[in-house]
């Protein structure tokens, strides 16, 4: 992901938008914006199962599931 990926957070009822490189960088832009400690971040994926995002490797594959639907945006609760 090193062109970076755009991802939208639902947070209090209003969508943030961010282009990130990785979920390290997004936790800090997360922090920095709400304050406080990671946050806790997830998507739903084709199965309808809430899916954990919890580091690099899970943040990859929710990039992927969005790609492979044709999503513009990683959505990410």
């Amino acid at each position: 992901m090193s062109d970076g990926v755009v991802v939208k957070t639902l947070h209090g009822g209003t969508v943030h938008r961010h282009t990130v490189r990785t979920l390290a960088e997004l936790c800090a832009l997360l922090r920095a914006e709400h304050g406080g400690r990671r946050p806790a971040l997830s998507y739903v994926d084709d199965d309808g199962d809430r899916v954990a995002v919890t580091g690099e490797a899970d943040f990859a594959e929710a990039v992927r599931f969005a790609r492979a639907q044709g999503a513009h945006a990683v959505r990410l609760d």
